[in-house]
């Protein structure tokens, strides 16, 4: 017999996460579970959802949605506003938002030539991260509008995927870092459960 439990990882609200769960409350969910007994623990999807709320709908099939990251794991020292989840109507977009604008302050603090060859080497180990960071920048500029939608990057090719790096770096490797980190983080936490 085993025991299980399914949540989804934003209302794993701890006195370390950021207005929601995020992957430092799921390493405290793994010793919870040695400690109880609990062998099964599954949670949503944590895919990318761009400007989207449901987690079946996201803009990526590989990429990790930012809101997971945990920036205390960061040394980000920035806690909640609230210690307590008081209803289930968890503003997202505005979670999203604040927790994106705190890595990227953080981001611009630690660049540099070394952390972007570490980003180059992650990008070739992992084929998708380039057209998803092109994707996601002119997601971004587009305001989140459906791709059909776009006036300019409707039509995919490497060309424009060089050009959308080249003309918007920062961005672009800001992007990469991201999905870096959330990795990392992910296997810290994945490490934890075996």
């Amino acid at each position: 017999k085993r025991a299980g439990v399914a949540f989804p990882l934003l209302s794993l609200l701890t006195k370390e996460s950021f207005e929601g769960g995020d992957f430092h409350s799921l390493e405290l969910m793994a010793e919870w579970g040695k400690k109880t007994g609990v062998s099964i623990i599954q949670i949503l999807p944590l895919n990318d959802l761009g400007n989207g709320r449901s987690p079946y709908s996201s803009i990526s099939a590989f990429a990790i949605d930012p809101i997971y990251i945990s920036l205390h794991s960061l040394g980000i020292n920035i806690r909640s506003r609230k210690e307590k989840i008081m209803t289930l109507d968890i503003n997202l977009s505005r979670v999203r938002e604040l927790k994106v604008q705190n890595l990227q302050i953080h981001y611009k603090k630690i660049y540099n030539e070394t952390l972007k060859e570490i980003l180059k080497n992650f990008m070739n180990q992992h084929l998708w991260i380039s057209p998803y960071a092109a994707f996601k920048v002119l997601y971004n500029k587009n305001k989140g509008a459906h791709w059909q939608d776009w006036t300019y990057g409707r039509e995919y090719s490497i060309e424009l995927q060089k050009e959308v790096m080249r003309e918007n770096e920062e961005e672009f490797y800001f992007i990469i870092w991201i999905q870096y980190i959330a990795y990392e983080q992910l296997r810290n936490v994945k490490a934890k459960f075996e």
